[in-house]
């Protein structure tokens, strides 16, 4: 089952074009998946998150198994201020281990990422080159500098390859993968 049609192709496609621009290997695609799931909870919630992208990413260029799940924590509850600082304390962690690296966020607006992505560009903008927030609750939400409001990902490729963060090769390979993968949920 596909969790939202393009979205594997959207995040892989835009690695590959971040590699190619770098002088990257493709098989060194950098990925970094922030939850507020607990890791320490009998591994149950951070566990169940990397099962589900193990089984998402099946047969993707993301199917290395080097996805990094940088988990939060218990105390976050379910406040999306707190779920916010600890996704930005991962951030954090993870950009002073690779501080040579630019950054581009993807995330929803169901848990306080569009807060995370507001802090990451304002703490840190010479590292964080835009975000793309999948309006996932329509809460009548508008785009700040940098960031990028979206409801499919056709429509968030549309944005990236606008923004030149995709090639038109990449961007016609997601709208294609969008278009299968939409019509094998019906």
């Amino acid at each position: 089952s596909t969790l939202y049609p393009g979205a594997i192709s959207f995040l892989t496609s835009l690695m590959h074009c971040s590699n190619e621009s770098r002088k990257l290997s493709q098989n060194n695609l950098p990925v970094a998946f922030l939850t507020a799931r607990p890791s320490g909870f009998r591994q149950s919630l951070a566990g169940y998150t990397r099962s589900q992208i193990r089984k998402q990413t099946k047969g993707s260029a993301m199917d290395s198994g080097g996805v990094t799940v940088l988990a939060g924590s218990v105390s976050t509850g379910l406040n999306h201020s707190r779920i916010a600082k600890m996704k930005l304390r991962n951030f954090i962690l993870h950009k002073s281990m690779y501080p040579e690296m630019m950054f581009l966020f993807v995330g929803d607006n169901g848990q306080g990422d569009k807060i995370l992505a507001q802090d990451m560009i304002e703490k840190y903008p010479n590292h964080v080159r835009g975000a793309f927030i999948h309006r996932i609750e329509d809460k009548g939400e508008t785009e700040d500098e940098g960031i990028f409001m979206f409801r499919t990902y056709a429509e968030a490729t549309r944005i990236a390859y606008e923004m030149n963060k995709l090639s038109k090769e990449f961007a016609l390979s997601v709208l294609s993968d969008c278009e299968s993968e939409m019509g094998l949920m019906l």
